[in-house]
């Protein structure tokens, strides 16, 4: 095979790539959806005849399809990571550290907002970045171990049919044993908030 042969096979391995990814997510789709998907974009097997399941290039090929759809996969979970930081653990500080109705109301509100939104992201796959757990179920559980705890200092939001049954499953994943909190914990948790608390209002509210 010469250079050209070669570099037109790489270049029709990546339009197809660049298509299959415009139209269909791997992070959020079915793994049988989406390898369906990837079975008719010829990007299965690509050394195999055009209408099953390859493009007729040489295998060697396969890396590059498999290299770039684990960098999706990575990638989505990368932004559902830094999304959780900034708008779930946002308003939790503000409604531990809230000390004014005020406050402690936006809070509240801005965090219900988020754990909807996640809750939707579950809905097509099952967890928050993907068909199977990954780190952005990492970051969430800290969320849901602390719930009764929020609930206890405030919060107040209502909780979709979606985010409770993520807290369902990651509740049965094997690890949730070692990681859940005693109810001791949750009363360590409350108390030293609202002692914070008490000390803030002593002192003049927020300000």
């Amino acid at each position: 095979m010469n250079e050209s042969t070669s570099d037109n096979d790489l270049a029709r391995v990546e339009a197809a790539l660049n298509t299959l990814l415009a139209d269909h997510d791997p992070a959020i789709e079915s793994y049988e959806e989406f390898r369906g998907h990837q079975f008719d974009h010829g990007l299965a097997w690509v050394h195999h005849p055009e209408g099953h399941g390859g493009l007729g290039v040489r295998a060697q090929l396969q890396r590059v399809v498999n290299r770039r759809l684990a960098e999706a996969e990575r990638a989505l979970v990368r932004e559902r990571m830094a999304w959780i930081d900034r708008h779930a653990f946002g308003p939790m500080i503000g409604l531990y550290y809230g000390v004014e109705s005020d406050a402690i109301a936006r809070a509240c509100d801005a965090l219900s907002v988020a754990l909807a939104q996640m809750g939707r992201w579950t809905t097509e796959a099952g967890w928050l970045a993907g068909t199977t757990p990954s780190l952005a179920e990492a970051v969430a559980i800290p969320i849901h171990i602390r719930m009764a705890g929020l609930e206890r200092l405030g919060f107040d939001g209502a909780l979709t049919d979606e985010w409770r049954a993520h807290g369902v499953r990651c509740r049965a994943l094997p690890g949730w044993s070692a990681v859940e909190w005693s109810t001791e914990q949750t009363d360590e948790f409350v108390a030293r908030f609202e002692a914070f608390r008490r000390k803030r209002r002593s002192r003049g509210g927020d300000g």
